[in-house]
């Protein structure tokens, strides 16, 4: 669980879930995180995306956004994102 989420001064928990069902490796939410966590890796035959350091996530949700296929949650436990 990642660390680096603010809210007013408060560290909270992160929790960032991507979907291998729904994930077709598309990359966009790679060039979309500006803290570049994303990164793609294999899977089987195939490539998906992941987030690969939780602790620098700011919740920005730019890959919970930008991904066409619904694949990616951003958590934070007890705080309501929108």
């Amino acid at each position: 669980m990642g660390e680096a989420a603010m809210t007013q001064g408060k560290t909270l928990p992160v929790i960032h879930k991507v979907d291998t069902n729904k994930c077709t490796g598309c990359g966009v939410c790679v060039e979309q995180c500006p803290q570049q966590i994303m990164e793609l890796y294999a899977f089987g035959s195939k490539k998906k995306a992941r987030c690969k350091d939780l602790d620098l996530c700011v919740a920005c949700l730019y890959c919970q956004k930008m991904c066409p296929e619904v694949a990616v949650t951003v958590e934070m436990p007890g705080v309501k994102l929108w």
